[in-house]
């Protein structure tokens, strides 16, 4: 291709292309990056685009290079100069897409330094700080800012995960594509990630069958919000993908509304969370979601009517005014958002903020509930996720500051217990060698704020509790009870405030107002004007008990619905003495009348009844603000709001301490909210405070691995020495013999306490030995089968040589006594027309694979049909039986032959049959997209722009790509999942099924092959996928098909033989039919609850296969149908064919692990018998609509055949004269040419449903109901002259 046709193709596809950009950096980064490169991009522009999304170091220099013909010359591009232009000169099958092995790419290379060494990384990169050589304050802070620098702000300290907000979105790090990445991966395989945490948590949960729970931790504007997004999102994705969508949808849309309700901008943070929450995922057993709950605490309201400079008020405000239409605008004039400096006049209670931020939380926990948590006890597992508000000191810190610490101070404590308390208490209990790490304790902090009967919040409950308590006085008694406490300090008298010593710093409180926001009440007048609003939804802010509410608005609709029937029967009345018309029932319609009834409608499947109600308050009651009226002389007085927060906390405490923990350490990165800005006196401080450097040190000196003895015995039992014991000196043996080293591991009294690294190596050698004695079984087997079958065929060679002459006279008898019947052939036209009715349906299969069915094939397939219904006595009639349908055959062909030699040749009309796996204008380059609504932002793959949270979006279900709509057809690259065409395909076996695919042959031709000679051979035969055929045999014909498959003679070889290539074929291939990547997606599938959800589940990740893999096993399901449906006579059903099926089309991708594998033996055949038996329940459903609508044709065609008969007679009559007066009418034209349009009708409805016999596609999926076909050849036309010459 010249230059200019380069540059003709390059404008018509649209002035963009995607370049694949090789990195040569480091040993982390990806194979390659593929980017949207512009026709006006310059060099320096895709340097910088590479280097963010390879996520490389920003203050490095990069250049890039231009590589021609493999192993050529490196041409470096000046930073103004086009790569666009250099790909154009390139040649035309490379230009699209580019792979190294072409010997045309781009290298993005960090340049040399002056003193002329590669820009390497002066120092080690670390993203796991237990590797760090000596961890000092110094040495932890370079590296999580070498890490940062480089857009990775994510670092472990063994499996806990510090995370560095970084002030700015980060692209490349939280598309679907990444949820995919990390995935059953063993945390520390890969980057450090959040997504690697939630994963982790998930399986730990399933594994264990124990709750986790997922802490982050972290001061104001470090991230923490953010990080409970992701979470949130990552957690919903891996369970069950979209199988249980709406619980899925609640949960991911709750977020934006939590956050625009209670989040505010603060000084330090412009996405404040000014509450805390508790979200506690619950899930089945299996894995799939189950709901979720949210406990909210203590939201800030002071802030609706005052706040601190360069702060807002709540997001929702903001969001009201600027969503606002200009006809609202006007209605309820309304100002732009920064005319607003606070909105005391809107707000005049701190309450009713408070009662309606707590109904939003009602309600999106009702959303979230599982209905059938109400009737069923079904156990449970969960996942909470603990995002509390950050450690605060602002300019005026006030209760809610108090508060806010206190909960930080008891997360502190319950950190500090889980890490360090029970762990070395673990090792000291063990009696091992260990020296204590020493941490800072926050235990007496905790004690001042909560400790009876003089800790800070029991003394604050008494003051307000007195009729005449005060705020100084609260401040005095404090100064008093706490004047010798280490962590109080006292300000002096003038100066109206206390300091608190937290473990994050002191921090100065001013008492005022204290008193008044600890205690919430509604005004007794704020109480009337609610309740008298028309407005139900004013009714439940006010109300004290949902319960009672509910109950009141369902008496209230009940008198209304009967008023409106007394209304219509008054009408009603009315109406019939002025005339007779009924009365309407549709209660859709609007009343003529003065008085409009209301519209009655259905209610929603998920509308709050009472039931519903009582279980959602019942969990949440500890969180929700207490909605007391106040009342002077009222004898019991209400909860404080320290009270509530105190109990809200005890039950957090009581929930997460009965779950796993997982942690995570959010960083702030500067206190200017800079974007990608690293302050490291500022990571330095809360390095300190929170303790990371002891934490790092106990994860680096602990050992993450603990096993009983009997445990570790009894998981590791194989490496042992046969007779050995679960006790230390084995143990130890085992070790020394593995010589692993003495520092890695000790050895207590109860339990063997490994490093993780150490746990990795003896799972490996465990998985080694498994497979060891699994080859050893498998040899053994083999050896006692074929054994088997020698002394099989020995006993039969035995008997036939001793009875020769009795097998030739049973057999000369069974002759003389068919012809002694010569006259009554009733047993033969018996298996003549039961053979050949079973046998159309056959055909009607084979004419959805192979419309041309051969005479031989055909005659052999009908020889089979007939040898299988007869019994012992009627076998010497088979061969009767068989030259009786082979008469009738040759006559109906030599009929044919007859009248095409007669008749001019007509144009057949060929039918359309249904392309496989059609490609939609909205799924370019095999890739399967669906509209993705995105709860985090995410970012476009193909433009690089952001996707806001809420915002509609494409996705790939393969290669989890995502993309605006817009940018669909901008796409000109291949599903990443999909092999590439250019590969050697020389070979038929162990090579990926789209290299042995087209668009001719669909189906790669060793298995259309291998499958037609079974169906044509092999339906009847008995255990036809259960016994194995010769080795030899096999040996000899694997050779021939994978070299030649058309010249291969199947005749030749065992039936057995041809089924056991087939499965040999499934085996080999690289990736299995049903992939590596969708392995867990089907397994998670068959553990839906039920019948009709995993059905659906199941057909939805079969519709995301690559097109060849789907047509392939398409094909394979369909041929396995066919067997299941003789189960009569070859004993193979739905559930045994799964069993021999599941390990060839379903593997797992550990292959490592063997264990693994096992483990799932049960799921993998569940989810193939669900496919066997839904498609042939399927194909029997088609099957009859068949026989229905040949019935149909056969009364069209004799009421045709007997309106053309009365058609001659008439004609008849008309030309013979009559004494009659008036001749005979005709019969109507028309209604002939509605008979011949409905036979057509049904007849191509016939043909399109028999070349979706094989459909693997969901039924709510077709546009068109299933219909039935025939297989019936005969023409139309044909057909209606034949009965022409009938009638006359």
């Amino acid at each position: 291709m010249s230059t200019t046709d380069g540059a003709r193709s390059f404008e018509q596809d649209g002035e963009a292309r995607v370049v694949q950009i090789y990195p040569r950096v480091s040993q982390d980064t990806a194979a390659y990056c593929p980017l949207q490169v512009s026709s006006h991009d310059t060099a320096r522009v895709v340097i910088h685009n590479a280097v963010v999304t390879l996520g490389l170091d920003s203050s490095r220099t990069y250049s890039l290079l231009e590589v021609r013909e493999g192993g050529g010359e490196e041409r470096p591009l000046d930073v103004g100069e086009c790569p666009l232009e250099r790909v154009l000169l390139w040649p035309a099958e490379v230009q699209k897409w580019h792979p190294q092995v072409k010997g045309y790419y781009f290298i993005l290379q960090q340049r040399a330094d002056k003193g002329g060494n590669q820009a390497e990384t002066s120092k080690e990169e670390y993203d796991d700080l237990c590797n760090l050589p000596s961890v000092t304050e110094q040495s932890v802070v370079e590296a999580l800012r070498q890490r940062f620098y480089k857009h990775k702000i994510y670092t472990y300290a063994s499996n806990i995960l510090f995370a560095i907000n970084p002030n700015k979105f980060l692209p490349v790090y939280y598309n679907p594509k990444y949820v995919k990445m990390y995935e059953n991966q063993p945390l520390g395989k890969l980057s450090p990630h959040i997504f690697a945490i939630a994963d982790a948590a998930f399986r730990a949960m399933l594994n264990r069958q124990a709750n986790q729970c997922i802490v982050i931790s972290g001061e104001s504007s470090s991230g923490k919000t953010e990080s409970s997004s992701y979470l949130i999102h990552c957690l919903t994705a891996l369970s069950q993908k979209n199988y249980s969508s709406r619980v899925q949808r609640t949960i991911l849309g709750a977020g934006p509304v939590l956050e625009a309700f209670g989040n505010a901008r603060t000084t330090d943070n412009n996405n404040s969370s000014r509450f805390g929450k508790f979200i506690q995922l619950n899930y089945l057993e299996s894995g799939v979601i189950r709901g979720a709950v949210i406990d909210k605490y203590l939201l800030e309201k002071s802030r609706l009517v005052s706040r601190d400079k360069n702060e807002r008020n709540y997001h929702v405000f903001y969001y009201l005014l600027m969503g606002a239409s200009k006809d609202e605008q006007q209605e309820f004039h309304l100002l732009k958002p920064q005319d607003y400096l606070y909105l005391k006049q809107v707000f005049n209670v701190f309450s009713l903020y408070s009662a309606l931020f707590d109904w939003i939380v009602l309600h999106i926990n009702h959303g979230m509930m599982n209905r059938r948590d109400i009737e069923d006890s079904v156990p449970c597992l969960s996942i909470g996720v603990l995002d509390m508000f950050g450690f605060e000191n602002l300019h005026t810190n006030s209760f809610e500051q108090l508060c806010i610490n206190y909960t930080n101070e008891m997360l502190q404590c319950y950190i500090n217990h889980n890490i360090f308390t029970l762990e070395q208490e673990g090792y000291v209990s063990e009696g091992i060698a260990w020296e204590n790490i020493e941490f800072t304790d926050n235990s007496g902090c905790v004690q001042l704020f909560s400790a009876k009967p003089f800790g800070l919040f029991h003394l604050l409950d008494d003051e307000s509790n007195l009729p005449q308590g005060a705020d100084e006085t609260l401040l005095d008694r404090l100064k008093q009870q706490h004047r010798d406490n280490p962590f109080f300090v006292s300000s002096p008298k003038t100066e109206p405030t206390f300091v608190i010593k937290h473990f994050a710093g002191g921090v100065k409180y001013h008492i005022k107002d204290f008193l008044k926001k600890n205690s919430e009440h509604m005004r007794p007048e704020v109480i009337s004007l609610l309740r008298s609003s028309e407005r139900s939804f004013l009714h439940h802010l006010a109300a004290s008990s949902p319960q009672a509410l509910f109950r009141w608005g369902v008496l209230r609709a009940t008198i209304r619905i009967l008023a409106m029937f007394k209304h219509l029967g008054r009408q009603r009345a009315e109406l019939s003495k002025t005339n007779s018309t009924t009365l309407d029932f549709s209660f859709d319609q609007v009343s003529s009348g003065d008085c409009s009834p209301p519209c009655l409608c259905f209610l929603k499947q998920n509308l709050m009844n009472l039931h519903s109600l009582q279980h959602i308050v019942g969990l949440t009651a500890h969180s929700r603000t207490t909605k007391s009226i106040f009342h002077p002389h009222r004898t019991t007085k209400p909860l404080t709001v320290s009270t509530q927060f105190q109990v809200s906390l005890g039950k957090l405490n009581q929930t997460i301490e009965k779950a796993e923990p997982f942690f995570i350490f959010c960083i702030r990165s500067n206190a200017e909210k800079k974007e990608l800005h690293f302050d490291e006196e500022l990571v330095q401080k809360q390095i300190k405070y929170m303790g990371i450097l002891q934490i790092v040190q106990m994860q680096k000196s602990g050992y993450s691995a603990k096993y009983t003895f009997e445990d570790f015995f009894a998981k590791f039992h194989i490496l042992f020495p046969r007779g050995a014991a679960a006790n230390p000196e084995q143990i130890t043996e085992l070790f020394e013999r593995m010589a692993l080293d003495k520092s890695t591991y000790q050895i207590g009294k109860t339990k063997v306490l490994l490093k993780q690294r150490e746990r990795r190596q003896l799972q490996d050698a465990h998985n080694k030995e498994v497979i060891r004695h699994i080859i050893i079984l498998q040899r053994w087997f083999r050896a006692c089968l074929v054994r088997l079958h020698f002394l099989q065929k020995k006993d039969a060679s035995l008997l036939i040589q001793v009875c020769p002459v009795s097998s030739w006279l049973l057999l000369q008898h069974s002759v003389n006594d068919l012809r002694t019947r010569m006259k009554d052939l009733s047993p033969t036209e018996s298996i003549f027309l039961t053979a050949t009715m079973q046998f159309r349906d056959t055909i009607k299969g084979m004419y959805s694979v192979q419309p041309k069915i051969a005479y031989k094939d055909l005659m052999k397939g009908y020889h089979n049909k007939v040898n299988s219904l007869a019994g012992p006595k009627e076998k010497p009639e088979v061969s009767l039986v068989v030259n009786l349908f082979q008469s009738v055959l040759d006559g109906f062909i030599r009929r044919e032959k007859k009248r095409g030699e007669s008749e001019p040749t007509k144009a057949t009309k060929t039918t359309k049959k249904r392309r496989k796996k059609d490609k939609c204008p909205d799924n370019p380059l095999d890739h399967l997209f669906s509209t993705y609504l995105v709860n985090i932002m995410q970012s476009c793959d193909l433009c690089g722009s952001y996707i806001w949270g809420m915002e509609k979006a494409y996705m790939c279900s393969a290669c989890k790509l995502i993309c605006h709509k817009k940018c669909l057809s901008k796409i000109i690259t291949n599903c990443s999942t999909r092999c590439d065409d250019s590969l050697p395909g020389s070979l038929h076996f162990g090579v990926e099924v789209c290299v042995l695919t087209s668009k001719a042959n669909p189906i790669p031709k060793v298995v259309e092959l291998l499958l037609m000679h079974v169906e044509i051979n092999g339906l009847y035969t008995e255990g036809i996928y259960r016994k194995s055929g010769s080795a030899c045999r096999a040996r000899e014909l694997h050779q021939i098909l994978e070299t030649d498959p058309e010249c291969a003679n199947l005749e030749n070889y065992p039936i057995h033989t041809i089924t056991g290539l087939l499965k040999r074929w499934l085996r080999e291939l690289p990736d299995p039919l049903m992939t590596f990547s969708l392995y867990s997606d089907f397994l998670h599938a068959v553990e839906l609850p039920e019948k009709s959800d995993r059905i659906r589940a199941v057909y939805q990740k079969v519709d995301e296969l690559p097109p060849a893999n789907y047509n392939t096993l398409e094909r394979l399901i369909f041929h396995l149908v066919r067997v299941a449906k003789e189960e009569e006579h070859n004993k193979m059903s739905s559930s045994s064919l799964a069993i021999v099926f599941a390990p060839c089309i379903l593997r797992s991708p550990d292959s490592d692990d063997p264990f693994l594998g096992m483990r799932d033996v049960s799921k993998t055949t569940r989810c193939v018998e669900i496919l066997i038996s839904e498609q042939l329940r399927r194909y029997n459903e088609k099957m009859q609509n068949i026989q229905e609508l040949e019935y149909a044709e056969a009364l069209a065609v004799n009421q045709l055949k007997l309106k053309r008969q009365n058609t001659v007679r008439a004609q008849r009559k008309v030309a013979t004269p009559s004494s009659t007066p008036h001749p005979p009418r005709l019969p109507d034209e028309t209604d002939e040419r509605t008979l011949i349009e409905r036979i057509k009708s049904i007849k191509q409805e016939k043909v399109d449903l028999a070349c979706r016999l094989p459909d693997l596609e969901q039924e709510h999926s077709d546009d068109n109901l299933d219909s039935s076909s025939s297989m019936s050849t005969e023409s139309l036309e044909d057909r209606l002259d034949s009965l022409d010459s009938e009638g006359q």
